[in-house]
């Protein structure tokens, strides 16, 4: 499970500063997915502190994966509707006047690897979604990613929202990015359709896949096994981590009517490899070793034009996530 404190930490938020989505309806596509997940836990959890007063649905693959909501999908406002078998009824009970999708269903474990599929296809799901939805007012809030700006931008020290993306792409997770982004502007001048690709970058914390998080999946999975961390090229190269409670903040942000001025989601605050590497080695008492200390290829991966807030001390944060996997 998810960690109580942070959930109750976004509630508040959300009771705070999104009162707009207080009574509308969320529809999470690729909920048992990492931020889907905890968007959906944060969600549940409001409904039941009556915070939340919309219905909630939970779209997903694999129900498997999201056995903590088994006892919510007979529930009257929260509905599991596995993805194969989505059709004209799944939101037969969705009333109100407007519908916040929430798109997640991008796996990051596709990254890497080579296009193998006709591009197009990445569109049934989405478009099955909005074909099946009331003909409502509808804010399609699409998770895409810092992958689709071009490889020349990570010589920078900060990518802007306003850098060159790509046009097309060979790796699989990337052309699935830049196809949905396309296709929803497209949608843009339909005139119940208010659409958002919000550009999402590093995160770390509880829930995150360990084996396709580059850099900090692999330097955790040492950690946890009691190996060096081992640095493999410039350690000077630069990341930021954005805590998953922290996101789900600036999610939200971009599910009310007026699009917030920042479309990339991460953290502001910078950190090189080599300083997270020493932050994950004291916390589990593990060494560091540069495998290349030659190396001067440049390689950020960093955000600029992101939200100024609070965000969770990164330290605190991997404390917390070492003791959460421990347990789970």
């Amino acid at each position: 499970m998810l960690p109580l404190r942070d959930i109750q930490s976004i509630s508040e938020s959300f009771a705070s500063e999104f009162q707009e989505l207080e009574s509308v309806n969320f529809v999470i596509v690729g909920a048992s997915g990492f931020l889907g997940r905890w968007i959906s836990t944060s969600l549940a959890y409001m409904q039941a502190q009556d915070l939340f007063r919309g219905r909630l649905y939970l779209l997903v693959r694999d129900k498997v994966k999201i056995s903590e909501f088994d006892s919510l999908s007979t529930l009257p406002n929260r509905t599991i509707v596995p993805i194969g078998s989505m059709d004209e009824t799944s939101f037969s009970h969705l009333g109100g006047t407007r519908t916040v999708v929430i798109y997640a269903a991008s796996s990051t474990s596709n990254a890497g690897k080579p296009l193998e599929i006709n591009p197009q296809s990445y569109l049934e799901l989405p478009r099955s979604v909005i074909k099946f939805l009331p003909k409502h007012e509808v804010i399609f809030v699409h998770l895409s990613s810092g992958a689709v700006y071009t490889q020349s931008s990570r010589s920078q020290a900060g990518i802007p929202r306003s850098e060159k993306v790509q046009y097309t792409s060979s790796d699989c997770y990337t052309a699935e990015k830049l196809i949905l982004e396309q296709w929803l502007h497209s949608k843009v001048c339909e005139p119940l359709m208010r659409v958002r690709n919000p550009r999402l970058f590093t995160f770390y914390g509880q829930g995150l896949q360990l084996d396709r998080h580059f850099v900090i999946g692999e330097f955790m999975r040492n950690a946890i096994r009691k190996m060096p961390i081992v640095i493999k090229g410039n350690p000077n190269n630069l990341r930021t981590y954005l805590h998953p409670a922290d996101a789900v903040h600036q999610i939200f942000s971009n599910c009310i009517s007026i699009p917030p001025v920042n479309s990339q989601i991460g953290s502001k605050n910078v950190i090189s490899i080599e300083t997270l590497a020493h932050v994950i080695a004291r916390e589990f008492g593990v060494n560091v070793n540069v495998s290349d200390v030659y190396s001067n290829k440049v390689d950020n991966y960093v955000p600029l034009d992101v939200p100024e807030f609070p965000e969770k001390d990164f330290e605190t944060g991997i404390s917390e996530w070492r003791q959460w996997l421990e347990i789970a």
